[in-house]
């Protein structure tokens, strides 16, 4: 069996949230922004909502077997063969996850920094971070998680401030963007990008009781939502619609408009810190997870034998979209669209087909 440690409710959050929140800082939110207008802080408000609805369901599903993780629980639901198929579509929706947040982050940086550096040498750098945090296990991997939750947050706070003067009110009207129906679709369909959340059922036992489970995703969730819209609010707030909707790294651009007279300026140097260390460690969370759904369904017990062949597929994927546009409005933008499917609606899949053939778990000490 997997040993995995234990980790309190500080450190679940910051695992999710790192997976959730991050997102904001890459090429999808362009994608976002070009979907619902100027109501994209709206739009990923009725996200969060429709993923804590989702989120409800593994709740309850999570709940009628106490002491199973879900690729327990989806086995003895849907019969040996059938789970293994649901959870090893979960490992891999992880994995694709990792592969593409650490392609954004390359292809951001050539762009950005190193333009004449090809993406493989980058790549490479890049996977070496995350082989070291994934080595240790996956309380390593959330303590570390926790250890940056404070800095990153104070500095989207410092760009959220520094970045008021260039606020106008007049670049949110109008306030419904593309109209109500738009706003309500498009958060329907990209609630996946809160679903992270479910990732906290496969290691549900690290997390000292479904008490612990509950109050974690339920807070990441609101957590991530509430830095989402903060996100696609100050953007919006700083550029009309015209020209928020042509920015590669919408919060990049945003950061290097900040400047305070000859003296103060480049302050996206404080950006730099916090997206790095959101990619390196959104992209390891990630992989760790579908290293420990894959680990859990073939009943390996040390994951570290998997972390080799798994970055190797992460390397490879990660070269096959073209550019940053590819990746962000295909790749990407499909994962965003249809990830509800896999985060959602299997547990949901399991949870009737639980309650329909009168499934539950043996009661701790009965």
């Amino acid at each position: 069996m997997l040993r995995e440690g234990k980790i309190g409710v500080f450190e679940a959050i910051s695992v999710i949230t790192f997976m959730s929140a991050t997102k904001v800082l890459y090429s999808s939110s362009r994608a976002l922004v070009e979907a619902s207008g100027t109501s994209g802080w709206l739009t990923t408000i009725v996200s969060g909502v429709t993923a804590l609805a989702g989120f409800y369901f593994i709740i309850l599903l999570m709940s009628r077997f106490p002491g199973q993780e879900l690729v327990s629980v989806f086995e003895t639901v849907f019969g040996r063969f059938a789970g293994i198929i649901f959870s090893l579509l979960m490992s891999v929706f992880f994995l694709l996850n990792s592969a593409m947040f650490a392609r954004e982050f390359i292809e951001a940086v050539k762009v950005y920094a190193y333009p004449l550096s090809p993406p493989s040498f980058l790549l490479v750098i890049f996977i070496l971070a995350i082989i070291t945090v994934l080595y240790f296990g996956f309380e390593c991997v959330a303590r570390t998680a926790a250890l940056f939750a404070w800095p990153m947050l104070a500095g989207l706070a410092v760009i959220v401030i520094l970045a008021v003067p260039l606020y106008e009110m007049s670049n949110l009207y109008p306030v419904l963007g593309h109209g109500p129906a738009c706003i309500i679709k498009t958060g329907l369909l990209r609630s996946s990008v809160y679903g992270d959340a479910l990732a906290l059922a496969v290691v549900i036992n690290s997390l000292q009781g479904s008490e612990h489970f509950k109050k974690s995703g339920v807070t990441a969730i609101i957590l991530s939502t509430a830095i989402i819209a903060t996100g696609f609010l100050i953007y919006n707030l700083s550029f009309p619609y015209y020209i928020a909707s042509e920015s590669t790294i919408p919060l990049y651009a945003l950061t290097r408009s900040i400047e305070y007279g000859r003296f103060f300026q480049r302050f996206e140097a404080i950006f730099l810190f916090v997206w790095s260390i959101s990619g390196i460690l959104a992209s390891a969370i990630n992989l760790y997870f579908a290293l420990s759904t894959y680990s859990k369904v073939f009943r390996i017990d040390d994951h570290r034998a998997l972390i080799l062949p798994q970055t190797v597929i992460i390397f490879s994927v990660s070269l096959i979209p073209l550019d940053i546009s590819s990746i962000a409005y295909e790749h990407v933008n499909h994962i965003r669209q249809y990830g509800s499917a896999i985060y959602f609606g299997i547990p949901l899949l399991a949870l009737l087909v639980a309650v329909i053939r009168g499934i539950r778990g043996e009661q701790a000490g009965a």
